[in-house]
């Protein structure tokens, strides 16, 4: 008769998988308020439109833009700026949904492992190499 005895590094390395899989970064548990809180904004129908309405609006001003027209103009300085605060949003719509969702060994639901995240994500990431290149430091 054998007995299958369960080792300390064996309940360790169980207790890690664990928190691998229900955390998000193995920084914010199910139970932590931010965590909670962010999934509460997430999954609220608002916060969908409000993103949604912002990519439309990004989208017209990026119609508007053309490279002839003058740098100094009041339509440049309003699309740069429109620019930097709808790539900021973006960028803190995407640490969100990372808190929420977990960046990928969070699960099925893990940001990263959802189509349109990973779309979502590089167009976020080229947005900032793009902003942080062409910005006046």
């Amino acid at each position: 008769m054998t007995h299958s005895k369960v080792t300390e590094e064996d309940r360790a390395e169980e207790e890690e998988e664990e928190i691998v899989n229900t955390s998000s970064l193995c920084l914010f548990s199910d139970e932590n308020r931010c965590r909670k809180w962010t999934i509460a904004l997430i999954e609220n129908k608002w916060f969908d439109y409000f993103i949604l309405g912002l990519i439309l609006i990004s989208s017209v001003a990026l119609a508007f833009e053309n490279p002839l027209n003058d740098p100094d103009s009041r339509r440049v300085k309003f699309l740069t700026i429109l620019d930097y605060v709808t790539t900021s949003i973006f960028s803190t719509e995407v640490v969100i949904k990372v808190i929420a969702l977990g960046f990928y060994f969070s699960g099925e639901k893990s940001y990263i492992r959802n189509e349109w995240n990973i779309v979502d994500f590089f167009i976020v990431i080229s947005s900032i190499i793009s902003t942080v290149s062409t910005a006046d430091l």
